[in-house]
């Protein structure tokens, strides 16, 4: 079934009828108001809607509406129905704004800088009402009111209608004069309005001194006004009938709705009592919930009667009833006929999702006593909502499950393991697990096969998943290929779910071609099936593989091509789009652009709340730790990693190629080189055990940049071997890079100048720039002896570039950019252009490199097709444009 749909009669102001009495008073308040907000809060019955509805129609300037409900407190349907109300304005900007409303996503749904300038451009003329905001519960929704109620200039009016006040200060408001407040005080009739409103409905049924008592029991409440009308129609005794009232209002209501009531015809009473469970409905809802092939004809009748029955949207199809009415017509069908009730919401459930608005069909089912319907539900529809990202709507729906682990229902079991997999990394997937199966063995003898099939799948590939949280790689591997040939026909959600688990697995064992090609096939099938979360992180995790295996250009191109995907689909505000960020923060970083790193691992924080996305949260803390560190700033540093510490409990992070230990353990080190910390105890890692992993690489790395600095040769020896054999077989260049240079200032290399020219070729074409100036002196001093030692031309040009880095001659954007091509150039083809540079001949560019004039005339022949050039001279000026200038040092 597809996911709820835009509601349109949310969008549209009650089709109310012209007020029998003018609210002059009030409505010349409406225009004399400069301000930019408008509050209507009184309790039910006051007449708001009809105030504010009437005024609004007297107005020229473009106006959208939005009627709320306690749905909307989900964030994607709130923020999907606003984007159209302000769409719907049609002026300058709105669009823009429309579009920046649509793409917020939870956790995080605060508005972008970019929505403002939108806003602002729509000007002052148009207004946006937002009727019955008290529906609003939810944080996050309702600082998105709070933002536009906020904003300062020359922005849209806003008209707040709400039963009580919203849960935000508007203090600033009312002293710079912003703010206009009307409150049930203002709403309540006037006695000459009281008297004006029966002149209309009842004229001469009560004389004026009756009038006023009514006005004096009522207290000016509209809607008490309205129903003593509805009572008094056929009252024999119309003075006792306004004597009395009395009492509190609940009292008084209840009174006035049983006199109402039992005047009308039994089949009209009934058809109330019935219809009063549906928040909205048209014609053929309360055919299908009343059982009733008349229904059409009944309501007409009610909307002829005038019992509070108010049209929805502009064609008048939908209808509700008045809020306070609808509530009483509950409680009597509850205390009257409690046992039409469990029916009734069946009836309304099945109807909405015949037409495809999940979200009621879920909400009647979850009013039920018996909780099957719900669970059917649930079962067959959780899989659409996880791969559409709707997770605060399985939240809210899974949570009015009782006890759902004891349910045999396994899909539902399944959708709350991937739920808490997102939110927290489901420290209890055990427990789950053990749910998933028992409730296998006790489902409904009508269950559907496949579905049990699917849930069977499910539980290994949740299975799969603990493994790998508990860092048992082995048995996640196991896991899929015990499952891989039963996933080879199912559908692409379930088998993207564990080609992405093992993909993960890959990266932590350090196989990186495994893991790109297992990232490729996993982001086909969470397209297909629309898995948006993990379709983003398939995205951010290729690049980060693209980055150790190819260098920084080429992962730039692939965040760039990930950042183009996430735009054009609105994804840019999705919390899994900080997986993209803070992979391009480490991108960056690698190659020594800490600004740039910053700015997008802020934006990855931005993205991922601490509630619902503790992972990538984590990343981002530790990326943006190590960017301080970079910069000096220890403790802005250390406080980042506190907060990663805090935010982490049961494992919930699982943190890229590190922990924060060996985090930790690196801004000891950067402190200790700076002269800002004590020595550090020295890092010496345990033979490894087990399985290789990319933390243990990095241990290894930390290790060995610390015993670069003690000059501990005998450690960089050994450490520097373990390293470049595990890097070199699983295609990690930062940490091959790192063994080389280790291997190059030990004191007995007999290929010193050999492996500094093999690392700096490799940091050329890759990009890599970090890892230099993490090496501190020992490595710069290294770099200087080179500079006339090494073989390679292209290794002798990157060591100039990289000392005037590091001496502060050249910023990092200028090595980069020499190092950046249109399509990435092998080893020798970049060695062949620099001495192309040099205007050498084939033969003397054969000699230098030792190889065959026949094999530096294809190097050439495959530099000029890459360049998109024909000969030499073109060749040295397209290079030349792209930044590509190689300096030869005798």
């Amino acid at each position: 079934m597809a996911r709820s749909r835009l509601i349109q009669t949310k969008l549209h102001p009650p089709r109310v009828k012209a007020p029998l009495v003018e609210r002059t008073r009030l409505s010349e308040r409406l225009e004399a108001h400069g301000g930019r907000i408008v509050l209507v809060s009184a309790p039910a019955g006051f007449g708001k809607t009809v105030l504010v509805a009437d005024w609004l129609a007297r107005q020229e300037a473009p106006r959208a509406w939005l009627s709320l409900d306690d749905l909307d407190n989900d964030p994607a349907r709130f923020c999907a129905h606003l984007a159209a109300a302000v769409a719907g304005l049609e002026v300058e900007g709105a669009s823009r704004a429309a579009a920046l409303i649509e793409e917020l996503a939870p956790p995080d749904l605060s508005l972008p800088p970019a929505f403002l300038p939108s806003f602002l451009e729509m000007g002052p003329e148009p207004i946006l009402i937002l009727d019955d905001l008290h529906e609003l519960d939810s944080p996050r929704v309702l600082g998105v009111v709070e933002e536009l109620v906020q904003v300062e200039g020359p922005a849209p009016r806003l008209v707040l209608l709400t039963r009580e006040d919203p849960p935000f200060t508007l203090g600033r408001l009312r002293v710079a004069g912003e703010l206009l407040e009307i409150r049930a005080r203002d709403l309540r009739f006037t006695a000459d309005e009281t008297l004006q409103l029966f002149q209309h409905l009842l004229p001469g049924a009560l004389e004026p001194e009756a009038v006023r008592r009514l006005d004096e029991r009522t207290e000016g409440w509209v809607a008490g006004l309205r129903l003593a009308a509805i009572a008094l129609q056929d009252a024999s005794d119309p003075r006792g009938l306004v004597e009395s009232f009395a009492g509190q209002h609940r009292l008084v209501m209840e009174y006035l709705l049983e006199e109402a009531l039992e005047r009308q015809p039994p089949a009209l009473q009934q058809f109330l009592l019935d219809t009063s469970i549906l928040r909205r409905f048209n014609p053929d809802t309360c055919v299908a919930v009343t059982e009733d092939p008349q229904a059409r004809e009944v309501l007409k009748a009610v909307e002829r009667a005038n019992l509070f029955l108010i049209p929805l949207g502009l064609q008048g199809e939908w209808y509700r009833y008045h809020h306070l009415f609808a509530d009483l017509l509950r409680f009597k069908l509850e205390h009257q006929q409690g046992d039409r009730v469990e029916a009734l919401h069946r009836r309304a459930s099945a109807w909405f999702q015949e037409e495809g608005d999940l979200a009621s069909a879920l909400e009647h089912a979850a009013r039920m006593k018996d909780q099957t319907r719900l669970l059917e539900l649930l079962d067959r529809e959780v899989l659409g909502m996880i791969g559409r990202s709707e997770l605060a709507a399985l939240r809210r729906w899974t949570g009015k499950v009782r006890d759902p682990f004891s349910q045999p229902y396994p899909m539902v079991i399944c959708s709350i393991g991937w739920l808490r997999v997102v939110t927290d990394r489901a420290p209890e997937l055990g427990t789950i697990l053990k749910a998933i199966s028992g409730a296998l063995d006790r489902v409904p003898p009508d269950y559907d096969p496949d579905r049990r099939r699917q849930a069977s799948l499910h539980m290994a590939v949740l299975s799969a998943y603990a493994a790998r949280y508990a860092g048992r790689y082995q048995e996640a591997l196991s896991t899929a290929q015990e499952v891989q040939e039963s996933l080879a026909d199912a559908d692409p959600f379930t088998r993207g779910l564990l080609t992405y688990n093992t993909a993960r697995v890959r990266m932590a064992l350090g196989d990186m071609e495994a893991a790109g090609k297992r990232l490729d096939e996993a982001f086909d099938d969470h397209l297909r099936s629309g898995n948006l979360y993990l379709t983003l992180a398939s995205l951010g995790r290729t690049a980060a593989v693209t980055a150790q295996t190819e260098g920084v250009p080429p992962a730039r191109e692939s965040l760039a091509a990930a950042r183009s995907f996430a735009g054009d689909r609105g994804l840019t505000r999705n919390p899994a789009y900080s997986i993209v960020l803070f992979h391009q923060g480490g991108v960056e970083l690698l190659a020594a652009r800490p600004d740039q790193a910053r700015s997008a691992l802020e934006d990855a924080l931005d993205l991922a709340s601490p509630e619902d996305f503790p992972e990538e949260r984590g990343n981002a803390l530790v990326g943006l730790a190590r960017v301080a560190a970079v910069q000096g700033r220890f403790p802005e540093a250390e406080a980042l990693l506190v907060e990663a510490r805090s935010l982490s409990r049961h494992g919930n992070m699982d943190l890229q190629d590190t922990t924060l230990e060996l985090e930790r353990k690196r801004l000891a080190l950067g402190r200790e080189a700076a002269g800002e910390g004590p020595p550090v105890p020295r890092i010496r890692p345990a033979p490894g055990e087990g399985p290789w992993t990319t933390t243990r690489e990095t241990e290894l790395i930390l290790a060995l940049q610390q015993a670069l600095q003690h000059q501990d040769h005998p450690l960089m020896d050994e450490l520097s071997q373990e390293l470049q054999g595990e890097s070199e077989a699983r295609g990690r260049g930062p940490a091959r890079l790192w063994a080389l240079l280790a291997r190059a200032l030990l004191p007995r290399s007999e290929n010193r100048w050999e492996t500094l020219g093999e690392a700096l070729t490799l940091a050329a074409t890759r990009g890599y720039v970090q890892p230099f100036l993490d090496g501190g002196p020992p490595v710069r001093d290294l770099l200087r002896a080179g500079l006339t030692r090494v073989p390679s031309s292209l290794g002798r040009t990157h060591a100039r570039s990289l000392l005037d880095l590091m001496e502060g001659e050249a910023g990092s954007e200028e090595v980069g950019r020499e190092l950046e091509l249109p399509e990435p150039l092998t080893d020798r083809e970049r060695e062949v252009l620099a001495l192309l540079f040099q205007g050498q001949s084939n033969k003397a560019m054969a000699k230098a490199i030792f190889v065959s004039v026949d094999t530096v005339k294809s190097h050439l022949k495959h530099i000029y097709d890459k360049l998109g050039v024909s000969d030499r001279n073109a060749a040295v000026r397209r290079a030349q444009e792209l930044g590509f200038h190689p300096r030869e040092e005798g």
